[in-house]
């Protein structure tokens, strides 16, 4: 389920808007906040 949404143009554009609002630090963050949610349960 969620790994789709992760392929998902829009999601991949809000994610470069992201990563220009808040910068690669704070994206960083959240991708392995992400990952620690999706790959350790």
């Amino acid at each position: 389920m969620m790994t789709v949404f992760f392929y998902d143009a829009d999601v991949t554009k809000a994610w470069c808007c992201i990563s220009n609002k808040y910068g690669s630090v704070s994206l960083l963050m959240i991708g392995w906040l992400m990952y620690i949610e999706l790959y350790t349960k």
